[in-house]
């Protein structure tokens, strides 16, 4: 099993499976504000960003993918993390993706 992550989930998954072959790859770095009005415009502002991110996290795993020939990809909301031929799952822990625009966009489950 191969793991490709950043940050503080590297430091997580290196303490608790030691023998986890990790795969550095850079995060979204998204930033977050107390102020929900601040948070929606640093969001607006970091969306060219965030596209650029997910383009060549992509281009990345499509290389990696064709090298190692993975049976499976699973992306924990790492929207770029997916390849032709591989069954690809993507989790989030959201139930409900909420957006500024209210019930119109939202995302999410029902049961």
């Amino acid at each position: 099993m191969i793991a490709a992550v950043s940050g503080v989930q590297k430091e997580v998954l290196v303490r608790e499976i030691p023998d986890l072959v990790i795969v550095e790859i850079p995060g979204y770095n998204i930033k977050y504000d107390k102020n929900r009005a601040l948070t929606i415009l640093r969001l607006i502002f970091s969306i060219p960003k965030i596209l650029i991110r997910v383009k060549r996290e992509n281009a990345w795993m499509r290389r990696w993918a064709r090298l190692e020939r993975p049976d499976l990809i699973i992306s924990d909301n790492r929207y770029g993390l997916y390849a032709p031929g591989v069954f690809s799952v993507f989790m989030t822990h959201q139930l409900q993706i909420r957006t500024p625009w209210g019930v119109l966009l939202t995302v999410g489950c029902s049961g």
